[in-house]
Order: C-alpha cells, then structure tokens, then sequence
C-alpha cells in the first residue's frame, strides 16, 4: 500500500509533497529508491515538508528545520541547528549490548573463508545453474565480522569482511568489485580486487570453487547500507565488462549511541587521520 502511494504522488512531480514518516514502514530498498527519487524532486525546485526521526536523512535533504517537543516549537531555522538541539535535548540510556569498537583490519588468513563455511552462512546464493556461455559466476556471498560470524549490523570502525565464493572458466581473467550504498542509492565507495592490486587466480576446471575475502573497516556514519557485488574484467583504469553481479544485499546497519559515547568522527565518513599536541616554550 505505502509503495503505492508514494508512487502515485510522486509520479506527477508535485510543486508541495509532504511525507510524514511514511518511508520508515517500508523495507530498506524501497527506501532507497524513495529518497533518491526525492532528492531529484528537491533538485527540480519541489517543496518539501517531511516529518521524521532520522536525523541523518533530515540533514541530507533539508536546509530547514522545525524541532517539536511533547507538541511545542522548540526550534525553527537552520536544519543542523535544530538536529544538534534535538540531539542534546535527548537521553537515551547506553545499550549495553553494544558490541565492542575495534580499529584495526584483522589477518584475512584467519578469517572463516571455506567454501563449505560461505554457503552455510550465506546472506546470497545463486538459485539457477550455470550457463556455460557466460565466462563466469557468482556462486554465494556471506559477510562476518570480527569475530568470524555472520553479521547484519556492527559498530562504527568495526571491520567487516565480506566473502564471495564464484566459478570462473580456464583461463579467464576476472575481477571482483565491493560497492557500497547508503540509503539515498548512492554509492559510498567501490572497491575491489582490482583497486587493492590482488590477481584473481586462474583455474584449470569450470567446477572449482574459488573465495574471494575482503575486509573493510566501516568508518561510517550510523545508518542502513546496501552492497553490491559484481564478477567483471576491468578493461579500463576504472571501468570493465560484467560477467555476473549479485542483486543489492542487506541492509547492514552501522550503529552508534551519539547522545551517550563520543563518535571517532561526525559526519558522514571517517578519514584515516592523526593529530599531536606540542609545546612551545617562551
């Protein structure tokens, strides 16, 4: 019903569309698809009002903001301005769950990455045979954490590994790319063998099973995001050819409590950075 509507009121490009947390009863995807369509609406000149509790989406696609508290106007102006007050105004206690930060990429050595382990746990997996004109293909994709287990959520700067169990015919070159999506459809970043410098082995038989790892430190805002996982062959520095792509996985929610722990960043990544304190003596 909710993607019915939204369709029927967004397919005539309205001057005025209001949206009151409409968009957080569907599933991720569908959100995805509205909110990039909305950002184009917004980039045509409509006016929009949009009711909501997602911080993150009220700094992306507004530059005005009303905060509302228990039905009285506590803020009216710049939309940053008024997250900071709704945030500050907040007291939500610490999860206790909360799984542990970590900052540092573990040894991909140790990581759980048998074929047997990746389709027992896969979040993907391909459902019809292969057809032998194609030159290669994605057989299931699984994504750990840490800890080596399945995960759909993590903290900011957890590490992430994603495995990717393909078949590839003799002697075919391929590639694997990771692209990341946040909840506007847009890509965070695309990485990959190719862009880490890794050669794809070779095989000698269609039937062997190969298993690509890759793991990603998520220096991420806290959201839903979506991955995309293609099997390719580069044929340019940043562009090639699709032997097969998985459909959009997910989502995979980075967390964080930003009323109650100071975030290793603010914003919508994190940059490897450093910093030091020196004294000067007069």
């Amino acid at each position: 019903v909710m993607r019915l509507a939204f369709a029927v009121q967004v397919i005539c490009e309205p001057d005025i569309l209001i949206i009151d947390e409409a968009l957080s009863v569907g599933d991720f995807f569908f959100q995805q698809k509205c909110l990039g369509h909305i950002r184009e609406l917004c980039n045509k000149g409509m006016t929009l009002l949009f009711v909501s509790h997602d911080m993150g989406t009220v700094r992306d696609i507004c530059n005005r903001a009303i905060y509302l508290r228990k039905g009285e106007k506590r803020f009216d102006g710049n939309a940053m301005d008024a997250i900071r007050k709704y945030i500050s105004e907040k007291n939500n206690p610490i999860d206790p769950e909360k799984p542990p930060q970590t900052n540092s990429v573990t040894d991909l050595s140790k990581k759980v990455n048998s074929k047997e382990t990746i389709l027992k746990d896969a979040i993907w997996s391909a459902k019809e045979t292969w057809d032998e004109k194609e030159p290669g293909r994605l057989l299931a994709i699984a994504i750990y954490n840490s800890n080596h287990q399945p995960m759909s959520s993590c903290s900011i700067g957890e590490t992430m590994t994603i495995a990717v169990a393909y078949q590839i015919k003799p002697k075919v070159e391929a590639d694997i790319s990771v692209g990341l999506k946040n909840k506007f459809d847009q890509y965070c970043t695309i990485t990959g063998s190719r862009q880490l410098n890794k050669t794809l082995p070779q095989t000698s038989d269609s039937n062997e099973i190969i298993v690509f790892s890759l793991s990603m430190e998520m220096l991420l805002e806290a959201g839903n995001y979506s991955i995309v996982i293609t099997l390719g062959k580069s044929t340019k520095p940043n562009s090639g050819s699709r032997f097969d792509q998985a459909p959009p996985l997910g989502p995979i929610t980075v967390t964080w409590d930003y009323e109650n722990e100071t975030a290793p960043f603010l914003g919508q990544v994190g940059l490897p950075t450093s910093c030091e304190f020196e004294f000067i003596k007069p």
